[in-house]
């Protein structure tokens, strides 16, 4: 069976499926979406090719006859204004009174189209800065991050700071100049404005700033985790080495919450310490979170359990999402970030740049993360905070919480998302690969509702589902099937995927009743 027939063929065993759980009505419905995909007046057809009929069975003169039905059928309706050879794509605009709906039923409904869709008037996706090395933050990608749907919610406020305990900061980088708190420096215990020093005296603490919050969409240089949020240095060293102790490190992350700030940020050794654990239940108790690097020496950590006290460790992936091979690792970490080729401000000069790597350049993100999302909403606790950056983390490695990543790799726009709302549902797939059983779960889900697993060859779009009253994020949607999700707000599909369908790319998405997750795409191998 050659890949188009297999394919054809799952679409139409999916599609069987289709009206038992659709109630009888089997129609996409096109809606607008204002300011995202809204209707031109305009739409696009392509009739089903010669080739496509010939591998139906039908003599040449037979195929080449049905494609030119179309063309007829086409014609009746209203007459393409531009003919695309390349996809066969056929545009044409609608007559006074018709209705693209109602078009699409009617040429659909002949057997003669692959597809007969609106040509959507679109707009940019997200919220993107303007910073012009922004597109050197890989990481900031909608495939990981996801950043700039997050930053369409909320980009930070200045009166939600971030406490950032490390070897001080280039003042004047012109990434870091707005919404910059007095420093302190923990050593001298002595604040900025009474001679306490925190220019950066190693050359890390001006990085792990930027990370967290270096000024967005100012035109220069990069963009922080949160644009807008407030920062603090609060300096921990007077060694040109940048050699701390717990002691001092401590004292800086008490002094940062105990004066306002929500998080304190620390990229250094020495998490794994009962007195720094302590200090962390202290500053959650007083309304604070402590995050800290997991380090870099590739050990597993052993002494604790990640839920079982009040710190965030972090550790390191590279840019294929694996894990960094100098991360620490373990049952102690939490969560993973980018710790590899972090492009960010640098501490030579005023409009430095360079890539920041290991677990310090990870937790810094987190650090930021968690005050985008404090930011967001501030009447969220600390622990509530914890969950939402652990709930909303793309799993990575083994499916579920594992050793290597925790609870996955941070997502900014599910986790600003979530801090608005609920936690939204989540899709996840194995692989899918050819002629072989293949996982989709969905996550957090309502206990005990339908869900139903759909999917897409033909990508994103509009597409309204009346039985689950609820727009999803495809284009021409095909039910691959439905689960009902357990006590736990879980729901496993396990499909087979065709043989044949290599390099088919397919999107999918889950949905229920007014609820929807993200959309995964893959590519069939």
């Amino acid at each position: 069976m050659s890949q188009r027939a297999a394919l054809t063929a799952y679409l139409l065993f999916a599609a069987a499926a289709l009206p038992a759980f659709a109630g009888g009505d089997v129609r996409i419905r096109f809606v607008e979406e204002p300011g995202v995909q809204e209707f031109s007046g305009s739409m696009i057809a392509r009739p089903w090719s010669v080739p496509h009929w010939l591998e139906e069975g039908l003599t040449p003169a037979a195929a080449q006859e049905r494609y030119e039905q179309a063309l007829r059928r086409l014609n009746s309706v209203a007459p393409p204004r531009l003919h695309v050879p390349q996809t066969d794509h056929y545009y044409f605009d609608l007559r006074n009174g018709q209705d693209e709906n109602a078009v699409a039923d009617d040429l659909l409904g002949s057997g003669l189209f692959k597809f007969v869709e609106p040509n959507w008037r679109v707009y940019p996706l997200g919220n993107c800065p303007n910073d012009p090395q922004f597109s050197l933050q890989w990481y900031h990608a909608p495939d990981r991050f996801d950043s700039c749907v997050g930053w369409e919610f909320h980009t930070g406020s200045p009166s939600v700071t971030v406490g950032v305990c490390d070897t001080g900061i280039r003042i004047t980088h012109e990434d870091l100049r707005l919404n910059r708190r007095e420093g302190y420096n923990a050593v001298d215990r002595l604040w900025e404005g009474q001679g306490g020093q925190i220019n950066d005296i190693y050359g890390h603490g001006t990085q792990a700033t930027g990370c967290a919050a270096g000024n967005g969409n100012n035109g220069v240089g990069i963009t922080g985790m949160g644009w807008n949020l407030s920062h603090r240095m609060l300096r921990v060293t007077n060694s040109p080495g940048g050699g701390s102790s717990i002691e001092w490190l401590n004292h800086a992350a008490t002094t940062a919450i105990e004066n306002g700030d929500r998080v304190a940020s620390l990229s250094y050794s020495g998490v794994d310490n009962n007195a720094v654990r302590d200090t962390a239940t202290y500053i959650k108790s007083i309304g604070g979170l402590m995050i800290w690097a997991a380090g870099n020496s590739n050990q597993n950590m052993t002494r604790n359990d990640r839920d079982a006290d009040d710190i965030i460790i972090v550790g390191a992936v590279s840019r294929q999402d694996v894990k960094s091979s100098f991360s620490n690792y373990g049952p102690m970490v939490d969560l993973v970030a980018p710790g590899e080729e972090v492009w960010n401000v640098w501490h030579t000069a005023d409009n430095a740049y360079g890539n920041f790597s290991g677990t310090s350049a990870a937790c810094p993100q987190v650090s930021g993360l968690a005050a985008l999302v404090w930011s967001a909403n501030p009447a969220l606790t600390p622990n509530e905070v914890e969950r939402i950056l652990k709930e909303t983390c793309d799993d990575l490695g083994t499916p579920g919480i594992d050793n290597t990543y925790g609870y996955g790799r941070i997502n900014v726009g599910l986790a600003v998302a979530a801090a608005s709302g609920e936690i939204p549902m989540r899709l996840q797939t194995s692989r899918f690969v050819a002629g072989v059983n293949c996982d989709s779960e969905v996550f957090r889900a309502t206990p005990g509702a339908t869900v139903a697993f759909i999917y897409s060859t033909r990508g994103p779009g509009s597409t309204y589902v009346p039985q689950l009253d609820v727009t999803i994020d495809l284009a021409n949607p095909v039910l691959a099937g439905v689960r009902t999700a357990d006590q736990d707000g879980y729901a496993l599909l396990r499909k087979r995927v065709p043989p044949g369908t290599q390099g088919v790319r397919v999107w999918m998405q889950a949905a229920e009743f007014q609820r929807k997750s993200n959309v995964v795409e893959q590519v069939i191998e």
